[in-house]
């Protein structure tokens, strides 16, 4: 049989009051739902809600606040950046700018991109850009404008200050002492009385405006040694006038006889230099004085020096000139060989020869007075040498063989060992101008004395033979013409033209004479820099080495960043990068060197 079960339901009854409470905690969800949906509301869907884009103070309704070209979400999400400023790292590149460009919006950190390598700058550190330094070099090549503008722009003697003219002065006699050390000679002895001297007289040269062995005033080589008190057995002057370069100097006196027989001659021990600049003639320029001398207790007034000539009678055998060999039984006349009767003869002791066929004996009367009595003779040649008196002297000759004695006539031999006068003074070399404005003319006037057989000037590689002049026969002269290119050449610097004259008994002197009128050949602008940068003067010295100490630092810079950029980053290399870098390092030393 089957049993019957029925099933109750069970009834609960809420009270009221738990009603409320489930109530209220559901408007409670339905208003935090509802917060939660007005909070992730994105207006403008940029992927940053309204409620966020108000607390970073951006714009609801634009997705790129500061429209950079990046949204607000990816300026403060992804990049970082400040989505209401379009230029982050301030760098002048929009922050979207610079993404594209595959650059960091933010900035490496100015100095990490500035310096080194790495994929926010593309491996390309700004400084060794092609645009920076190019803007580099041209900031460097404007600071040596303007030192050159500032070095040119001043006058010679704002940088020729003392200790510039006394290291110049210590260069000529450096190079002076190298030449007699080439050929051998004793050095020379600096010596302070001299400089002291050599000062004074291209002192007075400026002041006084004249370019000349004797000033106006008669004050020559002699006053300026007794005015210091230095006594001498031998002294000598050279004189320039012009130069930037003390090896300019040396070299132009090198290339004139006179200058350069001074700066050889064995008998000088000491030199003394003095270097001055200022106004000559209305230009700018420079003087030097240079002095040698050897010291001894009797001083000497005049040093005269003499150029082997040709023309001069010389005692070696090969220069004797016989009369014609006779042979005869009978004794003959003595005749005069050798010099010839009335001749003029520069050497003494002299070389005489006398013909005396036959004769066993042959006496000399030397004005009058016997003065030798000769028993050998080489086939009636007698052969002797007398001493002669400056002037005329009267020769006879007695011939004897024995028995028989038969006398010559007078014979007339003058010894003549001075030299042809200059009347220094009065000689000088004008330069004028040419009708052709690319040529000049050296017009050479020399006064000499009355016997000069023939004369020269000469001066650089110039040589100027002189004639006497019709209506003054002691005038010689003598012109050439010169062109404008060899201008500077001849006259940077000008050292004194040289004189050389020859009487007919082959006396020869070489000496210096004036230029009239000289105006000195302004330095080029090359020259004046690179003698004010050499000369280190304290004027301009401070300019050299701040421009000096700019272009080493931007030199370490370039050199380091580029050697850190290959090193560290070597598979990411920019090949335009290190040409420009290369490029710009070689004008920099450039730049330092000169």
């Amino acid at each position: 049989m089957k049993k019957t079960i029925k099933s109750r339901k069970k009834i609960i009854v809420t009270p009221k009051s738990d009603i409320d409470l489930k109530s209220k905690k559901l408007e409670l969800k339905v208003k935090e739902l509802s917060d939660r949906i007005r909070i992730m509301a994105d207006t403008d869907g940029d992927g940053l809600s309204d409620y966020q884009e108000k607390l970073y103070g951006t714009k609801s309704n634009n997705p790129d606040s500061d429209g950079d070209g990046i949204s607000d979400y990816e300026e403060i999400k992804i990049y970082q950046t400040d989505p209401n400023n379009p230029d982050s790292d301030g760098d002048g590149v929009p922050d979207g700018e610079a993404i594209k460009q595959g650059k960091n919006p933010r900035g490496g950190g100015y100095l990490k991109d500035l310096f080194f390598s790495y994929s926010g700058n593309q491996f390309s550190p700004k400084i060794l850009k092609t645009n920076s330094l190019f803007a580099y070099g041209v900031s460097a090549i404007a600071i040596k404008l303007l030192i050159v503008i500032f070095v040119v722009s001043l006058p010679l003697s704002a940088w020729v200050t003392p200790d510039v003219s006394k290291k110049q002065a210590e260069k000529i006699i450096n190079l002076t002492n190298e030449i007699r050390s080439s050929l051998g000679l004793n050095l020379l002895i600096k010596n302070d009385v001299l400089n002291k001297g050599a000062y004074e007289k291209a002192q007075d040269m400026l002041t006084e405006q004249y370019f000349a062995h004797v000033s106006p005033k008669k004050k020559g080589l002699g006053y300026w040694l007794r005015k210091n008190n230095y006594t001498y057995s031998t002294a000598g002057e050279n004189l320039a006038m012009g130069f930037v370069d003390a090896a300019d100097v040396v070299n132009a006196w090198v290339q004139s006889k006179t200058h350069y027989a001074n700066i050889i001659d064995p008998d000088f021990t000491e030199i003394g230099v003095g270097v001055v600049s200022g106004k000559f003639n209305g230009y700018d320029t420079t003087l030097v004085a240079q002095f040698f001398g050897s010291v001894n207790d009797i001083p000497v007034a005049n040093i005269v020096t003499r150029e082997p000539n040709e023309n001069t009678v010389v005692s070696d055998s090969s220069q004797k000139v016989f009369g014609e060999k006779i042979i005869a039984s009978s004794l003959s006349v003595p005749i005069l060989s050798y010099p010839k009767n009335d001749s003029v003869v520069n050497e003494n002791p002299t070389y005489f020869s006398v013909l005396a066929v036959s004769a066993k004996t042959l006496n000399v009367y030397l004005n009058d007075v016997k003065y030798l009595e000769l028993t050998n003779s080489k086939d009636g040649n007698f052969e002797f040498s007398l001493s002669l008196s400056e002037g005329e002297n009267n020769l006879r000759f007695e011939a004897s063989n024995g028995s028989k004695t038969l006398s010559s006539d007078v014979y007339r031999v003058s010894l003549d060992q001075i030299p042809p006068a200059i009347n220094i003074e009065a000689s000088k070399l004008f330069v004028l101008e040419a009708n052709d404005k690319e040529q000049k003319i050296v017009r050479a006037e020399v006064f000499l004395d009355s016997d000069t057989k023939n004369a020269s000037v000469s001066f650089g590689n110039y040589k100027i033979d002189l004639q006497p002049d019709i209506s003054l026969p002691t005038k010689w002269t003598g012109s050439t013409i010169i062109f404008n290119q060899e201008n500077e050449q001849l006259f940077n610097p000008v050292v004194l033209p040289s004189v050389t004259a020859t009487d007919y008994a082959g006396n020869s002197v070489t000496t210096d004479v004036s230029w009239d009128g000289i105006k000195p050949v302004k330095a080029s602008l090359t020259q004046q820099y690179f003698f004010a940068k050499d000369s280190k003067s304290g004027n301009v010295n401070w300019l050299f080495s701040i421009s000096a100490t700019i272009y080493k630092i931007m030199l370490g810079l370039i050199v380091a960043t580029l050697l850190i950029n290959i090193f560290i980053q070597f598979k990411k290399q920019n090949l335009k990068m290190i040409i420009s870098s290369l490029v710009f390092i070689s004008l920099l030393i450039i730049l330092i060197i000169i």
